[in-house]
């Protein structure tokens, strides 16, 4: 029977320009092209026309499309008539679902293929045609053409068959049919190739072989309950996916064909993968309680640092009340001082430690690479830690096990800071016996290393909070901090600082009530051949009269050497005015950088200490100037920034050294003696702070 008349193909969209794309795609079909620009438009349009498909936008104000397309679907007159939606969202499931939810056959999803659009569109126009062929040839065709009619109908049936067949193969979802009593009679060619089974292992109850053994149970019985119910349901299975060889979570949704007298007949399930956005949702439940954890870490820290400050600082206030007060004793007053001094030291150590682990942490640490002799290391490090394992009666004994690098390079600094963290915890937490350090070399792909194995007798670690151990804010227990204090920042800045200096810290061992063993590993880069050594007894150096050089004391004071000290607190100045002006030197100040520029060009002093944290023009701007104006003496920079980037930008805007506060009377003196040629520095007598 030949066409006589036209396709009707329904396009809704609220935007002219959405229509105009697809009139201009379909424009060259035989088909009757009816523009609607709302939901409610097309459905005023269904009751007066009949159409063989309907192309309709998802977003669109008012009803959109999803909405417009369940009106579409409960009127008897309209709910045949194929929908496709097209739609500017992404591809998600959950959305694409909902859509076959509300009646869709299809997506097209912007910017579409012209061609896959035309072809879509032909194959449910073709389809309606023929749909409606059938309905015309009913009704002319006679008795007598009743079996050929019959014929035609099964033939047109079975190509409808096909073509949904097809679609249902090309949508990359798997989609089965099963009866009322759960066997299934169809599975698209998706779940052949994701399950392996053929649709002959499938039929019946052979596709329960693909779904996981935990999830079978559970599905059967929503949906016996779903039957007895006559609903709907969706629930998460996991299904076996035979190329990855592993089961995959998946959305399955089931809607029941029921008859006229509502009695289900048949079953559509389909399953769409999410097992993705599963482990993205278990990654995210398992962040969050990392964060808590963190969180939890984080507000222990900040009540822990809270005392850690607070102990040294109220040392600090209650005895510098003590010092004011009139009828303090003389004999007092040094006890006091050095009790003042210890605790700032204590503060200031807590305050390095934060700034540290903040700079590790967001990956701006510097290292600066120094050449470093080992015995002079191990010797600063025990001469630091002796006073303390004395008063605990501990043994802390270095040895060398195995020749090691006399000289190496790395960052100096950094490197004693590590030792003194683990070290120090070593004989922080041991009350008695030994401390051990075991000093070893050894190559790693021609990579030479340094070894520090750190043995103590303390009381070990609980093996609970050993995976916590090296993570910043972490300390054990509660209890640890409250007995033996610490910011719970050491093992963690200690390890980040080896490994930015190409090692580690790691523990070895750690036995409950039997102490722990710690070791720590180090580049030692070396240049051309490296002396070798098997002691840490020192060679002496002699000098012509017959002294040991590091025996021999600086005793000369700073006299005729003319100082300008520029910095804009009246406290600071007076402080290193008072250690220069003991030290015989003469001092000129300036309050501001425009001030210390003006007296460093016109005056006669030997050395300029310049502060950098000055208003209006800072050291820097000073420093700059300076040496842009051709001042050539030199400059020592003076700040309370003690973070290596801070030196380097001092050295890049022209000073000469660096010096960070507080200020260390003995570090300024050799500063200021070394850079004017001066005499050697005296030495501080620890009694009432006097000179000698």
């Amino acid at each position: 029977m030949e066409k006589t008349a036209r396709a009707n193909v329904l396009l809704v969209d609220d935007k002219d320009e959405g229509l105009l794309a697809l009139e201009t795609v379909l424009k060259e079909d035989d088909y009757n092209l009816v523009k609607a620009h709302s939901g409610r438009e097309a459905l005023s349009l269904l009751l007066k026309d009949s159409f063989s498909v309907i192309l309709m936008d998802v977003k669109m104000p008012e009803m959109d499309g999803f909405e417009t397309a369940h009106f579409i679907k409960k009127r008897d007159k309209t709910k045949g008539i194929p929908i496709i939606f097209v739609s500017g969202a992404e591809k998600d499931e959950k959305f694409i679902a909902h859509g076959y939810e509300s009646g869709a056959v299809d997506y097209l999803f912007k910017p579409f293929d012209p061609q896959v659009l035309r072809s879509k569109v032909s194959v449910f126009v073709d389809l309606m045609e023929q749909t409606h062929k059938i309905k015309i040839q009913s009704d002319q065709l006679a008795e007598i053409q009743r079996k050929e009619q019959q014929r035609q109908l099964e033939l047109l049936e079975f190509q409808s068959r096909v073509r949904y067949k097809n679609l249902a193969d090309a949508i990359p979802h798997i989609v089965w049919k099963a009866g009322a009593d759960q066997t299934a009679d169809y599975f698209n060619r998706t779940w052949v190739n994701y399950t392996g089974l053929s649709s002959e292992q499938s039929f019946g109850s052979g596709w329960k072989a693909a779904f996981h053994a935990n999830d079978l149970p559970g599905f059967i019985s929503s949906w016996k309950e779903a039957s007895q119910v006559q609903s709907d349901f969706e629930m998460e299975v996991r299904i076996y996916n035979k190329k990855l060889q592993d089961y995959r979570w998946h959305l399955l949704k089931a809607v029941p064909d029921k008859t006229e007298e509502d009695r289900i007949v048949s079953w559509l399930l389909s399953c769409t993968e999410i097992h993705t956005l599963k482990e993205y949702e278990a990654q995210l439940i398992e962040a969050k309680k990392e964060a808590d954890a963190a969180n939890r870490a984080k507000s222990f820290f900040l009540a822990n640092m809270s005392h850690e400050i607070r102990t040294p600082l109220g040392a600090i206030m209650g005895f510098s009340d003590l010092l004011l007060q009139e009828e303090t004793d003389i004999h007092d007053v040094s006890e006091y001082a050095h009790t003042i001094k210890r605790s700032g030291e204590q503060l200031l150590k807590i305050i390095d430690e934060i700034l540290d682990i903040s700079k590790v942490e967001s990956g701006s640490l510097r290292v600066v690479r120094e050449k470093i002799d080992l015995r002079e290391l191990v010797g600063s490090v025990q001469s630091y830690l002796k006073i303390q394992a004395a008063k605990k009666n501990l043994q802390l004994r270095f040895e060398l096990d195995g020749p090691v690098p006399e000289r190496f390079f790395s960052d100096a600094t950094r490197v004693k800071q590590i030792l003194t963290n683990i070290i120090g915890n070593a004989v922080k937490f041991s009350s008695g016996g030994e401390v051990n350090v075991f000093i070893s070399s050894l190559k790693v792909e021609g990579d030479l290393k340094v070894l520090f194995k750190v043995e103590d007798q303390g009381p070990g670690i609980d093996e609970k909070y050993l995976e916590a151990i090296f993570k910043p804010f972490s300390q054990g227990d509660s209890s640890t901090s409250r007995k033996y204090g610490g910011t719970g920042l050491g093992l963690a800045l200690s390890r980040k600082l080896a490994k930015a200096l190409g090692g580690d810290v790691e523990l070895l061992r750690s036995e409950k009530g039997r102490g722990s063993a710690f070791q720590i590993t180090l580049s030692a880069q070396v240049k051309g051949e490296v002396e070798m050594i098997n002691s840490l007894k020192e060679r002496k150096k002699v000098s012509q009269d017959g002294r040991s050089l590091r025996q021999k004391e600086i005793k000369t004071v700073l006299r005729g050497v003319k100082v300008l000290v520029a910095d804009d607190a009246e406290e600071n100045q007076r402080l290193i005015t008072w250690f220069l002006e003991k030290a015989g030197a003469q001092v000129e100040h300036a309050y501001d950088g425009r001030e210390a520029v003006d007296k460093a060009l016109h005056g006669t002093q030997d050395l300029v200490l310049m502060d950098i944290q000055m208003p209006e023009v800072d050291g820097y701007q000073a420093t700059r100037e300076l040496r842009r104006k051709g001042y050539s003496r030199p400059i020592i920079a003076v700040t309370a920034h003690a973070l290596v980037e801070e030196r380097m930008r001092c050295f890049d805007a022209g000073c000469t050294d660096y010096l960070s506060k507080p200020i260390n009377v003995q570090k300024l003196l050799s500063l200021v003696s070394k850079h004017t040629s001066g005499p050697v520095l005296p030495t501080v007598s620890k009694e009432k702070g006097s000179w000698s």
